[in-house]
């Protein structure tokens, strides 16, 4: 969902407000770009929610996406598509999915240059979750031949989102519809009606396209100029609302992947023990694991 919203970038953005200085435009501007830079723009294709607590981690790399199984697992529950399953019902879920990857590479479905492995599996782990429950999903995503589990981590959110503005509102709504494609519509609007008075914002989402570096990176440094280069004829609170819906990632997510061919470290401890207290000694060095409850 938040990617559909994110690829809104494409159609435009923009702001609405009159009257300003130079000098007040150039410093909002600015400052919104430094707001940007301290946020974590990478993308959120494993959606996490204020209900699940992450593991933090400062020490791995931003992930690569790759098309896999996404399970998430809590101290009660295991949750697979948006629904509540068991352990049993997991595995033919799994294998499916499993199957799935692996048609899709025979056939030459998926890119050459970067195919999926059918053996991954994302696993999303609550901080609060019970090693034996841990180790028991891994254990269930190799009955379904899964044996390449990537951990998923959260990251320390150091920046501060934007003060709340008029048309925060408005977006509450949008982002709380259950219809994914509807929200992708109502963004399309709202960010069609910020950009009707800053056609050097026009321009700049109208070049992202053809852009080879990352392109929030590229929106994110470009965005000060083109509304200083408009005069700022734009609503900054609501722009600014609009695009860090857009543009950041509220929870940002890095992921220690598992390669089921190298040698694998031992990690056992109780099984009572929380994931939290585990998660430490999955070091970024940490290939394979052979995981055990003592």
């Amino acid at each position: 969902m938040l990617l559909a919203m994110r690829s809104l970038w494409l159609v435009v953005v923009a702001l609405a407000a009159c009257g300003k200085s130079k000098a007040e435009c150039r410093t909002e501007a600015e400052s919104f770009g430094k707001l940007l830079a301290a946020a974590d723009l990478s993308p959120s294709f494993i959606q996490v929610d204020d209900t699940l607590h992450l593991v933090e981690r400062t020490d791995l790399r931003p992930p690569e996406f790759h098309t896999a199984p996404i399970v998430y697992v809590t101290a009660t529950k295991i949750t697979y598509q948006g629904k509540l399953v068991n352990a049993d019902d997991l595995v033919p879920l799994l294998a499916a999915a499993h199957a799935q990857v692996v048609d899709a590479i025979e056939t030459g479905k998926v890119p050459r240059n970067h195919p999926p492995d059918p053996r991954h599996v994302y696993l999303v782990i609550d901080a609060a979750t019970p090693w034996s429950q841990v180790v028991a999903a891994v254990d269930t995503a190799a009955k379904a031949e899964l044996t390449a589990p990537m951990f998923v981590f959260g990251v320390p959110v150091t920046w501060k989102a934007p003060p709340r503005a008029p048309i925060d509102t408005e977006l509450d709504k949008i982002v709380n519809d259950e219809d994914g494609a509807n929200k992708a519509t109502r963004f399309a609007e709202v960010t069609k009606r910020l950009v009707e008075r800053c056609p050097s914002v026009v321009e700049l989402f109208g070049q992202v396209a053809s852009v080879e570096m990352d392109k929030t990176a590229y929106i994110s440094t470009e965005l000060p100029k083109a509304l200083i280069d408009c005069g700022c004829k734009v609503d900054m609170p609501d722009f600014r609302a609009t695009m860090w819906r857009l543009m950041v990632n509220p929870h940002p997510t890095r992921v220690l992947a598992m390669d089921p061919d190298a040698p694998a470290t031992p990690i056992a401890a109780a099984g009572s023990k929380l994931w939290r207290d585990v998660a430490p000694r999955f070091a970024p060095d940490v290939r394979n694991a052979k995981l055990a409850v003592e």
